[in-house]
């Protein structure tokens, strides 16, 4: 933001606010999603947001500062997604390996 006059220290506090937001959201729906046997389903049901309508509103009806705050959302909720699937990808590299071990005993 080289032409803002927005301070950095409330761009950072907007972009760690999203980022608290985002956690808290995937981790309440992970929660209520393990009541009914699928936590990544509910987890992806509260997290996932599509905040493009929002960026848009934003920057066109209010100051574009505004924006920040869905625009850090979504890049917090691509990491953590990016996060979710290395790990998912971690997790079936090990199961097969592990059965291929147990299939050569």
């Amino acid at each position: 933001m080289a032409h803002s006059n927005t301070p950095s220290r409330l761009l950072v506090y907007v972009a760690l606010t999203s980022l608290t937001v985002c956690i808290a959201q995937f981790a309440i729906g992970r929660m209520v999603g393990k009541k009914f046997k699928d936590a990544l389903t509910g987890g992806q049901a509260l997290g996932q947001k599509n905040n493009i309508l929002a960026i848009w509103l934003a920057q066109t009806y209010l100051n574009p500062i505004v924006a920040l705050a869905p625009g850090t959302y979504l890049l917090w909720q691509n990491i953590y997604n990016g996060i979710q699937l290395a790990m998912k990808d971690k997790r079936d590299i090990k199961k097969k390996i592990d059965q291929e071990k147990a299939n050569m005993d």
